[in-house]
């Protein structure tokens, strides 16, 4: 069985879904479905759907000699722990993380914590922002939240510390970084860089395509799915994940509590959801940048790249 020697590890709302779906298809790769697997970040335990290496690596069972076998799961560069988890179980694995301005990426995550009503329950940005010292310490963490740590906007933002984490772990040449940036203005030189680091053949595609869009709740619908559909939802869901824990196993009940959970957001999207980005004022935006300006800085240093656009005022 081939162990992945590949990860795209994050940052989350940075195109990584979008360079998953275009890599998959090379020839010479085999990423897992599906694409987040969240067995390294153990300690995200809300969001760990894989608790077994042995169930990890049947993931990958399918992958035929495959050149490049791998996942992504844009957690693992935010959790303290995955990187050197994913440095034990494979110290030779290529990493690839994309970046964007952490600013944006902030409010892009609170947008997407909202998205399915069970995580975040702030009807704005600024007051999901300003209560983070409050669920840190345990308060005002919205009743039906998976994992309470992913509410901590800004320490989700600090890319900076994050990358200098993981290359406390693996060496730089080991570590591939993009901008959001490099992606959207010259695809076709992004796309090169990375077929170099991964030594894969030139397949001759040069377009990327753009998954998730912003959506934000629609605010009756919304509102009348998380009063009445997902409490009852939850109690069949739970006594079906209950029952497959004593009939079957431990990992088939994950299973079955991951495939409800995407169930219930594909319900929700359908419903709920619409276009759209959440209102922030200058005044927000400055108190963010002026939290990560240092972070901001750490990270120019890291990538070698000129990074002023994202920290200085506008």
């Amino acid at each position: 069985m081939q162990k992945p020697n590949f990860f795209l590890v994050g940052a989350p709302k940075c195109g990584t879904t979008s360079l998953y779906s275009f890599l998959r298809l090379h020839p010479d790769v085999f990423l897992s479905t599906p694409k987040e697997l969240n067995y390294f970040h153990v300690d995200f335990p809300g969001l760990v759907q894989i608790t077994s290496e042995e169930e990890y690596l049947s993931q990958f069972t399918a992958a035929n000699g495959k050149k490049i076998v791998g996942e992504s799961t844009p957690l693992y560069l935010t959790s303290s722990v995955a990187a050197e988890r994913i440095k034990q179980f494979n110290p030779n694995a290529r990493l690839v993380c994309i970046f964007r301005n952490p600013i944006d990426f902030a409010i892009s995550w609170y947008s997407h914590m909202r998205r399915y009503g069970t995580d975040e329950d702030q009807q704005t940005f600024r007051a999901a922002w300003d209560l983070q010292e409050d669920r840190a310490n345990g308060k005002n963490i919205p009743l039906n939240a998976r994992e309470p740590a992913v509410l901590q906007y800004r320490n989700l933002a600090t890319f900076g510390k994050q990358l200098q984490r993981l290359l406390a772990h693996f060496p730089r040449e080991q570590v591939l970084i993009f901008l959001l940036e490099d992606l959207v203005n010259d695809f076709p030189s992004a796309y090169a860089e990375l077929r170099d680091f991964l030594d894969i053949e030139d397949d001759g595609r040069r377009e990327l395509g753009w998954s998730n869009r912003g959506m934000l709740p629609r605010q009756s619908l919304s509102r009348s799915l998380m009063q009445f559909g997902f409490p009852l939802f939850r109690a069949c869901s739970r006594g079906l994940i209950a029952a497959s824990r004593v009939v079957v196993s431990e990992s088939f009940a994950k299973r079955v509590q991951n495939r409800s959970e995407v169930s219930w957001n594909r319900v929700y999207r359908r419903f709920a959801l619409k276009e759209g980005k959440p209102v922030v004022t200058a005044e927000d935006r400055e108190i963010v940048r002026l939290s990560l300006l240092e972070d901001m800085k750490l990270l120019e240093e890291l990538v070698g790249k000129d990074l002023r656009s994202w920290y200085e005022p506008s």
